[in-house]
């Protein structure tokens, strides 16, 4: 179950499988990964004699590669690079869901409403922005304790009642 919902949350899945093994059934992964992309990685090339590979479909992308001879890795990097947005530089946009873009935005305006309460001299009301800020943030990273972002932030000062 753990595993499943992980996988649900992914913006990505990787599947792994031995070269000597037939290439695994993808309705053994959840529903709600419809869209994400999918790289099934062929491993242990080295054993069959297989050469690295890599093979793109409209509902997956399957690589060979040896991990245990460091043969196809570079393909492996290239193809998660490419999905990642990046050019061969290293450089480049990485790709964002609407949804975190939307929250990004709306924890930038929390954090403006914030500086403009601190500066108008109304403090009292600046951890409330703050905390729904944060809450905005970790629905991207899937992290948030506003006890203790809270705490960090006025371990140094007091709020009057």
């Amino acid at each position: 179950k753990r595993a499943h919902s992980e996988i649900e949350r992914a913006d990505l899945v990787l599947m792994v499988f031995d070269a000597q093994d037939k290439i695994p059934d993808l309705s053994i992964l959840p529903s709600g990964i419809e869209g994400k992309p999918i790289i099934l990685i062929k491993n242990k090339i080295d054993l069959t004699g297989e050469s690295t590979g890599i093979t793109h479909s409209d509902e997956q992308t399957q690589l060979s590669l040896s991990a245990k001879q460091s043969q196809g890795i570079d393909l492996l990097r290239q193809e998660l690079s490419s999905i990642a947005g990046l050019s061969d530089t290293g450089e480049g946009v990485l790709l964002a869901r609407k949804r975190h873009i939307i929250a990004l935005e709306s924890a930038l305006d929390s954090t403006r409403h914030a500086l403009d309460q601190l500066n108008n001299s109304a403090s009292e009301l600046v951890a409330e922005d703050l905390r729904q800020a944060a809450q905005y943030l970790g629905s991207i990273t899937g992290e948030f304790s506003s006890d203790d972002l809270l705490g960090e932030i006025f371990s140094s000062f007091c709020i009057g009642k």
